[in-house]
Formats: structure tokens, sequence, C-alpha cells
């Protein structure tokens, strides 16, 4: 990377053009200063292009291999959105728990007040109930508003099924290929 050449030179032109003791010399130092400052500036603006650039080289082959996450990270990096996955905990007493090992013990805590329950007394009987032999199951013509409102019902981020065709393809597909694939 350039940057890391150019900015060693800039903080020793930057300390020359500040420690500079005549008048002669000042302005030289600082015409020197404000070159090497606008290269580094250059250098930082190419590294950014360069770097924005093969991130849409990245988000393009990963929409091109039907990967949505993949292409969604990256559009999550480009535009900055972050996930706060650091979400404070509070203590029984309503304190905010500030160190890990703090929140660890408050988590284990709840977990074994949640998870160590004891056994019911009453247990529900299902003895005497009689089970289904078969679904009524319509088999009659399926309509198009059928096939788009269970299209749009698909959860998104999973795996495909059998056919390799994922739940965001169907929904954002044309309609002619929805129903082909119904």
């Amino acid at each position: 990377m350039v940057i890391n050449r150019q900015i060693f030179p800039l903080s020793k032109a930057k300390k020359r053009k500040d420690q500079a003791y005549t008048r002669a010399k000042a302005p030289a130092e600082a015409v020197n200063y404000r070159k090497l400052d606008k290269e580094v500036k250059r250098s930082c603006k190419q590294d950014k292009k360069d770097w924005i650039e093969s991130k849409c080289t990245e988000a393009q082959e990963a929409a091109s291999r039907n990967d949505i996450r993949s292409l969604y990270g990256v559009v999550r990096q480009l535009t900055g959105v972050k996930d706060n996955t650091n979400v404070p905990i509070m203590a029984k007493d309503g304190r905010l728990l500030l160190t890990e090992r703090e929140q660890n013990l408050r988590l284990k805590e709840h977990f074994e007040e949640v998870l160590n329950q004891p056994e019911p007394l009453l247990t529900a009987d299902f003895g005497d109930t009689v089970m289904a032999d078969s679904l009524e199951v319509y088999e009659g013509h399926i309509s198009i508003e059928e096939v788009k409102r269970a299209v749009n019902s698909l959860t998104n981020n999973k795996a495909p099924g059998v056919d390799e065709i994922s739940a965001e393809l169907l929904k954002h597909g044309k309609e002619s290929v929805a129903i082909q694939h119904a």
C-alpha cells in the first residue's frame, strides 16, 4: 500500500515545517509539506476507490452465484451499516453489567432459572383422543393467485429445495418463472 511509505516522510516534513527557525526556511518547508500532504490524500482517495471497486466486483460475483447472503454482506460493508451485537445486559437489580464476566454470570443465572424448572404437577392425558386417519386435501386446479400467495409467504435466506431455486429468486423473478415452477 502506498500510504505506508508516504506517511513517514509526511510526518518528518510536518516536523521540519513546525520547527523551521528562520523566515526564509519556513515557506519552503510549508510548500514541501503541502506537496507531500496532497500526495498522501491522492493516494488515500485512490486506495478507497480501488477498495470500492473490489467490493463491487465481489458483489457482482456473489449475485452471479445467487449468493444473497454474501451480496447483502458486501452491501452492508459499502453502506457502513453495522449490526449492534453488543447489547447491554442488565442485572436483576436494574444496573447495567459492564464487564464480560459479569454478563456471562448473569446469562448463566438466567438460563439456570429458565431451564431448571420443577416437573409439572398435572400432565395432559391424550389416551381417549381419536387421531385422524387421513387429511382432506384439495386436489383441484390451483389458481395463479394461490401460487403468488404461496411464493410471497416463503421465507428468505433459506436453502433452496431439490429444484435449487431460492425463495428470493421466486419472489423477485418474473411472473412466468413462478408459473412455470408451480
